[in-house]
């Protein structure tokens, strides 16, 4: 049977709500979709905070006006912000919180590339430009549609009424509550998980403390790779692999962190372990000092310190 065939009857075997991603370094995850109402909490969060910036905004504007040599500037600052903050607050925070707003923060939603890679920037330009079509204008549509498109007929209000609401309603017509942005961007929003370490894999598997460690690690190498992967790897590791998904594993981890002895290659198993050990280890020590690293860092180890030295 093929992985593909395999993979489709694993996804059928899921619950409902849940879906099967598999990352870049060949691990699946079981990943819970967001529901509906937790969506909608985001979203209101999130326009909560758009009109207090927005509130904000207009009192300064106000001030401002009040002065007649900035009159005119106070118009044209208080009409850029209102346009900044409409159509690239969304972005901005996904951007920079990687997937999640103060409202998507609060309701612990998370948006992910549905293929399992990294979320880059321009899958996030993209399922936020969209925004405005398929959200915004449809309720303006719906609202008050003489101010969209004053001394229109019936009919053709009609239908601009039932094509916006085919756009809101695009969510709930799919299996995967996807937004047109969504499909066009490849993403998915989720629920994120709870961040925690689990019991060492060391302490259940006593086979494996019966050898010291042999592969070291640099604090460079592992802080490539944060808590989410961690678990992830812990995961992998429990479910007692084959050589050739450990192999594969190791070899997505060693191209990460620039390592460059080929030595794991006759024993993938160890160098899984001494790395999980490594990181595990790493993670609790920075977590002591407040310093919660979530996920990996983008790129590899090698072109990081490039792009140190470049700043340099």
């Amino acid at each position: 049977m093929s992985q593909a065939s395999t993979a489709m009857i694993e996804e059928s075997k899921l619950p409902r709500n849940m879906r099967r991603v598999v990352t870049p370094e060949g691990v699946p995850l079981h990943m819970t979709l967001a529901t509906v109402a937790a969506r909608a909490v985001a979203f209101s969060v999130d326009m909560c905070v758009i009109l207090a910036m927005l509130i904000g905004v207009m009192i300064i504007a106000a001030l401002a006006a009040s002065i007649g040599e900035v009159k005119e500037w106070s118009t044209i600052i208080a009409t850029l912000s209102l346009f900044l903050l409409r159509n690239f607050y969304f972005t901005f925070f996904e951007l920079r919180w990687r997937g999640q707003t103060p409202g998507k923060r609060m309701a612990k939603l998370r948006v992910v590339d549905a293929r399992g890679g990294a979320l880059g920037p321009g899958a996030i330009l993209v399922r936020n430009l969209t925004r405005e079509i398929e959200l915004f204008l449809p309720i303006v549509i719906l609202l008050a549609p003489d101010q969209f498109w004053p001394g229109a007929p019936y009919a053709a209000q009609f239908i601009a009424a039932s094509w916006s609401l085919l756009l809101l309603a695009m969510p709930f017509l799919n299996r995967d509550r996807l937004r047109i942005g969504d499909l066009m961007a490849g993403t998915m929003v989720m629920a994120q998980p709870k961040v925690y370490l689990y019991e060492d894999v060391g302490r259940i598997d006593a086979g494996w403390n019966q050898r010291p460690r042999h592969f070291s690690f640099s604090s460079e190498q592992l802080d490539m790779y944060g808590v989410y992967e961690l678990q992830v790897l812990e995961n992998f590791l429990r479910q007692h692999p084959t050589v050739f998904a450990m192999e594969a594993v190791a070899e997505k981890i060693t191209i990460k962190i620039d390592w460059q002895d080929e030595s794991w290659r006759a024993e993938p198993r160890w160098f899984l372990q001494d790395f999980y050990e490594a990181l595990r280890n790493r993670r609790e020590q920075r977590m002591l000092f407040g310093d919660v690293q979530q996920t990996k860092k983008e790129g590899t180890l090698h072109r990081a310190n490039e792009q140190d030295q470049a700043r340099q």
